[in-house]
């Protein structure tokens, strides 16, 4: 089918080169956060150009730092546990 076809083509192109587009996106945000005026917040931090991105970022590691701790505590099995 055609659709199909797009579909694949869509998904091979964003493979390629997606994932330059994805990150290019993203200095250009965190360089946009430079030229937009801050006004004051509720902390110093919020007035930092990019703090919100590697606050972001920060917070995804420590989230994926916690789980894989939670599930190794909780899920792991020995290895000859089903034995």
């Amino acid at each position: 089918m055609k659709s199909d076809k797009l579909i694949l083509s869509v998904l091979e192109w964003l493979e390629v080169r997606g994932l330059k587009l994805f990150f290019a996106v993203l200095v250009l945000l965190v360089a946009g956060d430079v030229f937009v005026p801050k006004e004051e917040g509720a902390f110093p931090g919020h007035t930092w150009a990019g703090f919100y991105a590697f606050f972001g970022f920060a917070a995804s590691l420590l989230i994926t730092a916690v789980a894989k701790g939670l599930s190794k505590l909780f899920i792991h099995k020995e290895e000859d546990y089903y034995d």
